[in-house]
């Protein structure tokens, strides 16, 4: 069973790991997607602030309540932003694009139920350490 504290862990790589590869072949994704390359650097941004957020947590060594509310709100958001993505590349996108904003939206929002459930387990008094180890 995956331990709570590498919740911050996976929800840091994965969204530093999303934001870096979306700039990095934003071209050819959006050429893939059928989507204005704008709304790929967008996403990619968007990812790369949510991965650099929760990894903060993860470095900084602690993680208080208000932290860890403000980033279940942002994960527990995205979702409805991916299904506004969809809603407003139809029809025009590929399935890939389709694809891509709908399982991104499906593992961030369960990245945001999962962080949610475990809250006590990452939340820690601030002189306490938050997801080392």
């Amino acid at each position: 069973m995956l331990a709570p504290h590498r919740l911050l862990h996976i929800d840091s790589s994965a969204g530093i790991s999303a934001g870096v590869g979306m700039f990095l072949l934003s071209s050819w994704l959006a050429e893939w997607y059928r989507v204005s390359i704008s709304l790929v650097l967008a996403v990619a941004a968007a990812n790369l602030a949510y991965g650099l957020y929760s990894g903060s947590l993860v470095w900084r060594g602690r993680c208080s309540a208000l932290q860890l509310r403000i980033l279940v709100g942002a994960n527990a958001l995205w979702p409805l932003v991916c299904i506004a993505i969809i809603a407003a590349i139809y029809p025009q996108a590929s399935v890939f694009g389709y694809l891509h904003f709908l399982a991104e939206g499906s593992f961030v929002g369960a990245l945001a139920w999962l962080e949610w459930r475990h809250r006590q387990l990452l939340i820690t008094p601030s002189s306490a350490e938050c997801s080392r180890g």
